[in-house]
């Protein structure tokens, strides 16, 4: 069974802020970085499992 993945709107400013300083910077590579992103964050989708438990959600209400 597939999960939802869905970015925090703080999230979504943030990885548009680095898309700008990463095309900035190397305009080739900024939509390979934005894509590889793209791809890791749906992975999520049927493999929630793969990342460990942030060390600081103890500090938070739910789970990151």
């Amino acid at each position: 069974m597939p999960f939802r993945v869905r970015l925090m709107p703080e999230a979504e400013i943030e990885v548009e802020r680095l898309y700008g300083w990463i095309v900035e910077r190397s305009p080739l590579h900024g939509p390979e970085w934005f894509n590889g992103l793209v791809d890791a964050i749906e992975s999520l989708r049927n493999n929630p499992q793969r990342c460990p438990i942030a060390p600081e959600s103890p500090k938070f209400e739910e789970e990151i």
